[in-house]
């Protein structure tokens, strides 16, 4: 088997798999004249591929055309295909599977499958999406159009992709710097941009992070008689990686304006966790506007370099993602531009760190009398060294803490001397490094003794007038309120009429002489008692 049979039927074994897995996507419809018309898309059972079959139709006197799914059996033999056509009406031309997606459009008028540039392409179309795995919106292109993904940078940094058609011809004019199908990298470092037309919904098998396929086949090659073509295929490998870059610039060689420019790499220092993204820009400083053919290599800690990207910018300013760091990023990278016979160069450092952070004990939810001291502990791990801050947690919002806290590379204390009663709350201790934040949280109750807020007040009332005495207290544990009353006799027994509400408060609905006297509210916990007392007398 020669090498591009080897190429052609992983191809071949790449666009049967989602069919394999599940059942094909065929289109469905019957006696239309032009099978790229139909509109219609069904999910046929496992067992089955897409078909069509053309037929004449004697009594109108026209070619048409039956597209559905039709039985892998039967698709294996194809003398066997006849789908019985009304021997008064039809005349059965000839009938064919295929064994893609939405590929049953796509036959010429004898049977066989059209050239890709010729095809009707159903391309996967979603914009703004995080990741091309995650596109499970489609549309049927026009004639001459393919599929193509292309990978973005929002204003805020954030990286989208936008999926869909695009004109063959568009993507042949970009070709001279970005070819279809693959990118100048490696590595997933820069954005990612590329057409296909070899199957339908193609374009969501370069460009993933999640579904970690890396082929991307070029769209069609016209063959030239004689020659044999094999498809352009380039393999990109996900690296990992965390990075400490230093900066560094090489003068171009000759005098003048340009000794002034300075190429750099910025961030000048950046640790990436394993896992993670890093982004690097390299530009000029100052900004220039010229042409100038930039490029990044990468040197790995064995000494090996490789190409990632050469392209000719205006301005020269270069931005690229390492995706997804692992160790094997550890290295050295470098940012070249030329402009005739000046050049520049920036070089920055990378290490790769398997980051981690946990809490291993959070603070523990404490109960203390006022006036006590009170020790909240945190003990942490995390790689790089975990930084760790308290809070005083105000519902939504927080405030920090830094009186009484003392930290160590593996935990913090966050010591209170003198408890007050303002001090009871929610605690927080936070722990963050680049992996992200933990928190844990505890509740410090403090108690005291009872407080009385709100006392009876002494009263001269008339007789049969409504009075009310009020006693509102506070404390922890939560105090219990009794009354108490003494008359001027010395009777301590309540008065008829007296009533002692749920909320601690009395109410006297009509004053009497025997109501009289000295009425007294105390307070009573764990910790102690208060009293306040009101006399009432009548007018």
């Amino acid at each position: 088997m020669n090498g591009c049979s080897v190429i052609a039927s992983l191809t071949l074994i790449a666009g049967l798999l989602d069919v394999a897995l599940g059942g094909a996507r065929c289109f469905q419809c019957h006696g239309i004249e032009n099978p790229q018309d139909c509109n219609t898309v069904r999910e046929c059972p496992g067992d089955m591929h897409c078909h069509t079959r053309k037929y004449f139709h004697t009594e109108t006197g026209r070619y048409l055309y039956d597209l559905d799914c039709k039985a892998k059996t039967l698709c294996d033999s194809i003398g066997s295909l006849s789908d019985a056509p009304d021997p008064m009406f039809e005349i059965e031309f000839w009938t064919s599977c295929c064994y893609d997606n939405f590929c049953n459009i796509n036959f010429d008028n004898h049977g066989n499958l059209l050239p890709p540039a010729l095809r009707v392409m159903v391309c996967y179309n979603c914009l703004g999406i995080a990741d091309p795995a995650d596109c499970h919106h489609t549309t049927k292109c026009s004639v001459g159009e393919v599929c193509q993904t292309h990978e973005k940078i929002s204003d805020v940094g954030g990286v989208t992709f936008d999926m869909g058609c695009l004109p063959r011809q568009v993507c042949e004019a970009i070709g001279h710097h970005l070819p279809f199908g693959r990118r100048h990298v490696v590595k997933r470092y820069e954005l990612c941009r590329g057409c296909c037309d070899e199957r339908s919904n193609c374009n969501n098998e370069f460009c993933s992070m999640k579904k970690g396929i890396t082929n991307m086949t070029a769209i069609g090659t016209p063959v030239v008689p004689g020659q044999t073509v094999c498809p352009t295929t380039s393999t990109i490998t996900t690296p990992t990686t965390t990075t400490t870059t230093s900066t560094t610039t090489t003068r171009p060689t000759t005098t003048g304006v340009y000794d002034t420019y300075k190429l750099v790499v910025r961030p000048d220092h950046q640790t990436v966790v394993v896992g993670s993204t890093a982004i690097y820009n390299c530009k000029f400083d100052p900004e220039t506007n010229e042409t100038m053919s930039m490029t990044w290599f990468f040197t790995n800690l064995s000494g090996n370099v490789q190409h990632i990207y050469t392209n000719d910018v205006q301005p020269p300013e270069l931005t690229f993602h390492v995706k997804s760091v692992e160790a094997t990023d550890e290295g050295s990278y470098t940012c070249e531009a030329k402009f005739g016979s000046h050049s520049w160069s920036a070089s920055g450092n990378l290490t790769a760190i398997a980051g981690n952070l946990e809490i291993i004990q959070g603070p523990l939810t404490q109960t203390v009398q006022a006036g006590r001291r009170v020790t909240f502990s945190c003990t942490v791990s995390g790689n790089p060294t975990p930084s760790i801050i308290w809070q005083f947690v105000h519902g939504t919002s927080h405030s920090n803490i830094t009186n009484g806290v003392t930290t160590t590379p593996t935990g913090s204390q966050m010591v209170i001397d003198a408890v007050a009663k303002g001090d009871e709350g929610v605690y927080r201790c936070l722990s963050s490094n680049l992996v992200g934040s933990k928190e844990s949280l505890a509740v410090l109750t403090v108690e005291d003794i009872p407080t009385i807020v709100q006392a009876p007040r002494d009263q001269q009332v008339k007789l049969h007038d409504a009075v009310a005495l009020r006693c509102v207290v506070t404390g922890t544990p939560t105090p219990r309120v009794q009354w108490t009353f003494s008359s001027p006799t010395g009777s301590t027994f309540f008065p008829p009429g007296t009533v002692i509400n749920i909320d601690d408060s009395i109410d006297i609905p009509q004053m009497t002489n025997s109501h009289v006297g000295i009425w007294t509210c105390l307070a009573t916990n764990l910790l102690g008692q208060v009293a306040a007392a009101a006399t009432l007398s009548l007018v």
